[in-house]
């Protein structure tokens, strides 16, 4: 490595005949803080096994810059090596200095960029700070645990940034040279090393932290180890800058222009990032796409929908006025609140406003006997044996939403004796207009013999029947009526009414208003089972 003037070495294994591992840096200090120098006479490839940390990590020689990057950015050499298929080794490593000079190229001339200044970039590293009478060995301790440390002057001014790659070329000078490497050195020993070098180490560049970023990039890249020293001179504040900010800034705006068309960027791994900006393609259109056996993407197309799609299907829109249009075959979901209208195939559906579960007879009101519920066959109902036997009962219901048409769903129970009497629901369209009739039905009883549902000892022949109106109605209130004809014994004939639900249809968006229900009115003795 020394004579080489390398910061790594690979470590082949002839008998296996494949590569173990990747001696770096980070285990050269490893090794020199352990003090176990016997095991300088081992074989490479057990010390990698025995102390497992090797730090080779490969990407294929067909994969992009722009794919190895979160690799790169993941590993603690901060170092990728490229892979040849054919020769199954390595072809060469891509390093922090590869990027910086990908990113400095593309960036020339790209003017979305010139607006990006040194502050805005954030800082993803918490520098430790050492002094010049720091030791070799408290050194060495902090890069193990950190890829880089600040050493400030007597004034606090930044002024050299130490890398492991900095310690382990002074350290290897020194075997080279078959000095004895001493843990208690101190740091401005070290320092004076490399101020002797024919080509002395220079000191951190400083630029101004509102310099724009495309200015400061070629600065960067000419500095020894990629970091500038940002200072903002009027309140006096010093930031360090390297690379590795760079990088995560520019993650996902690192994109090739050939013949002026964007090419899509892969991530693999994780990446955090305060805010995502994804540019426009050739089609004016961007876009996510996620890998997998359907191709399915996330974005806006050409006409500014945000769009969900799979492959070239659109299954989820939302235009710019937020309307969200689904096309798909099949749609579940556990629950949906509808604040506006429900349409399908262009047609507005009916929305359900009211349910009466008759536990009691809560606003109903008439001029029949009892103004009551019952239960027949387990069903509660309003009306049943011995409480319509004549008269009316109505209940008025207010306050509706905006809406053009008006549909009740209910069932009217034919109970005990009917000779030809007759039961009908009637509803005014409006408060000042007189009770219309929207449903009649009459029943003979003409067995003797049958089921016995409830009430008095005559079967129940025609004991339920459904009732299914709808109605053009647009006023905020309507009030509904139902009636029995009753002809001999008062409980001979008995009805009963029992809502199943009250629904309307609007031309446009529900508003929002609450509705009531209105009145149940007969003009006669009448008799209904089920509304």
């Amino acid at each position: 490595m020394a004579e080489y003037e390398q910061d790594f070495a690979l470590v082949y294994d002839p008998y296996s005949q494949d590569f173990v591992g990747c001696f770096d840096e980070y285990m050269f200090l490893h090794l020199l803080r352990s003090g176990d120098f016997k095991c300088l006479s081992s074989r490479c490839g057990d010390y990698i096994k025995a102390n497992r940390i090797s730090t080779l990590c490969t990407v294929p020689e067909d994969c992009s810059a722009k794919d190895a990057l979160p690799l790169v950015l993941s590993q603690r050499s901060r170092r990728v090596f490229v892979w040849s298929t054919k020769r199954d080794g390595p072809m060469g490593c891509v390093t922090a200095r590869c990027y910086l000079g990908y990113i400095t190229k593309h960036l020339r001339g790209c003017h979305r960029h010139r607006k990006v200044n040194v502050d805005d970039i954030r800082s993803t590293v918490d520098y430790v700070t050492v002094s010049d009478d720091t030791t070799l060995r408290e050194l060495t301790g902090f890069l193990l645990e950190q890829e880089e440390l600040l050493l400030h002057d007597s004034d606090g001014i930044t002024v050299y940034i130490l890398n492991r790659k900095i310690i382990l070329h002074y350290i290897l000078s020194l075997l080279h040279k078959k000095e004895i490497v001493r843990l208690s050195t101190v740091l401005r020993f070290v320092l004076d090393y490399f101020r002797s070098l024919p080509n002395p180490r220079p000191l951190l560049p400083v630029v101004g932290n509102s310099s724009p970023l495309i200015e400061v990039l070629p600065i960067m890249l000419s500095s020894a180890d990629g970091v500038v020293l940002g200072v903002d001179r009027e309140k006096g504040r010093q930031r360090v800058l390297s690379v590795w900010d760079v990088l995560q800034h520019m993650l996902y705006h690192l994109v090739e222009e050939s013949d002026h068309r964007a090419k899509s960027s892969v991530v693999r791994g994780g990446v955090t990032i305060p805010v995502l900006t994804i540019a426009r393609d050739e089609s004016e259109r961007s876009l996510i796409q996620f890998e997998g056996s359907s191709a399915y993407t996330l974005g806006v197309d050409s006409l500014g929908n945000l769009a969900i799609s799979a492959g070239d299907q659109p299954m989820l829109i939302m235009n710019n006025e937020h309307n969200i249009s689904i096309h798909m075959r099949n749609l579940s979901v556990r629950s949906i609140d509808f604040g506006g209208d429900l349409v399908v195939e262009g047609v507005s559906q009916f929305k359900m406003i009211w349910r009466e579960d008759f536990v009691d007879s809560g606003g109903w009101s008439g001029t029949v006997d009892k103004v009551d519920v019952s239960k027949c066959a387990g069903i509660p109902m309003l009306g049943g044996f011995k409480n319509f036997g004549r008269g009316s009962v109505q209940k008025t219901f207010i306050e509706l939403p905006v809406h053009r048409e008006l549909r009740l769903k209910a069932t009217f129970h034919f109970l005990d004796q009917w000779s030809g009497e007759s039961g009908y629901m009637k509803i005014n369209p409006s408060s000042s207009a007189p009770l219309e009739y929207i449903w009649t039905d009459s029943h003979v009883q003409g067995i003797s013999s049958g089921i016995n549902i409830c009430g008095g000892d005559t079967p129940d022949s025609k004991f339920a029947v459904p009732i299914d109106v709808t109605i053009p109605h647009s006023a905020e209130r309507f009030t509904v009526g139902r009636c029995l004809s009753v002809v001999g014994k008062q409980y001979v004939q008995n009805s009963a009414v029992r809502w199943k639900a009250i629904l309307f249809r609007s031309h446009g968006v529900f508003q929002g208003s609450k509705f009531t229900f209105a009145e149940l009115t007969a003009t006669k003795p009448c008799a209904s089972k089920h509304v």
